[in-house]
């Protein structure tokens, strides 16, 4: 088998909304192809999911939900040589599968390829995740700017990608899986992390992978799918814990990217980013940009010192 699609869902109308984004946007099929469904909606609704791509379609019911537990789950009992992890309510373009997997499979030190999500608006929803000068993630430039912005028209290496649209190969499980102590997210982000730091491989992101992104959708209906506080002090450790790793080279990645995000904040006509502080706000950037600064001159003293 050459690619599993591996999604959880509870809600059959978007299932059939993004399984029908497949079949008139690419060219899967059932010899080439599964879809793995952890279905965790109500028993009566399996009757409506409609496979109208005639795919290759398996629905496991894996309760309670827990997206790193259902998502491990279904990379287990997958045959795929490649993965493609999505969100029920992703909206797929024409030919985003093909073009984020020509990526991955272009250069073998490309461990995960993550994509460019918009809204109905055009906005961009995501492009990648980066962390503030808190050790705290957030989805750069979201809601901030059209996904077809000409920054964006180019792949690029991130620093992580969400878990509602992502391609992997199998082969990465062997060593890894998602973070199942993560009660309601952040397992995907600490999954790139992992993929980094533990296999040396980069996370890119891919400007064609592209689709359109209802974030949240079914998480807002349901009370303890909201924000986790300790998901949250849990990934600002792991984050810690990668960047005390990382060398000056890769420091300094991290330090231009801030430098280009910065830029683009500048040239762009918006004064202010409303409600924005804690992500990518102007000052917010500057003083992590100091801080990897100094973490990569401490690297540099301390190489110094040793030789």
């Amino acid at each position: 088998m050459y690619l599993s699609i591996l999604v959880i869902s509870r809600t059959y109308k978007l299932l059939n909304r993004m399984l029908e984004s497949i079949r008139e946007g690419s060219d899967i099929n059932n010899k080439n192809s599964e879809i793995l469904c952890s279905w965790n909606g109500e028993s009566e609704d399996l009757k409506k999911i409609k496979n109208s791509g005639k795919f290759n379609l398996k629905l496991m019911v894996i309760k309670p939900y827990n997206f790193a537990k259902n998502m491990n789950e279904l990379i287990k009992n997958s045959t795929g040589e490649y993965l493609l992890i999505i969100n029920d309510d992703v909206i797929l373009d024409k030919n985003s599968i093909k073009k984020g997997m020509n990526l991955l499979k272009r250069n073998i030190n490309i461990g995960l390829v993550g994509g460019n999500l918009r809204d109905k608006n055009n906005n961009l929803t995501h492009a990648g995740v980066s962390f503030n000068f808190l050790n705290s993630a957030y989805h750069f430039l979201e809601n901030f700017t059209k996904y077809n912005d000409k920054f964006l028209n180019k792949s690029f290496i991130v620093t992580a990608s969400t878990g509602a649209l992502m391609i992997t190969r199998k082969e990465i499980f062997k060593e890894l899986k998602f973070n199942e102590h993560y009660a309601v997210c952040g397992e995907d982000i600490e999954l790139c992390l992992d993929i980094n730091q533990l296999l040396g491989k980069e996370i890119w992101y891919c400007h064609n992978f592209k689709g359109i992104h209802e974030a949240e959708s079914t998480r807002k209906k349901f009370s303890n799918q909201q924000k986790n506080t300790l998901d949250k002090r849990r990934l600002e450790r792991r984050y810690k814990s990668f960047l005390k790793d990382l060398n000056t080279k890769e420091l300094l990645r991290i330090y231009n990217f801030e430098k280009t995000i910065l830029g683009f904040t500048l040239r762009s006509k918006k004064k202010i980013y409303e409600g924005r502080f804690q992500t990518d706000f102007i000052l917010t950037i500057l003083i992590n940009m100091i801080k990897i600064r100094f973490k990569i001159i401490q690297k540099i003293l301390k190489i110094k010192l040793l030789s």
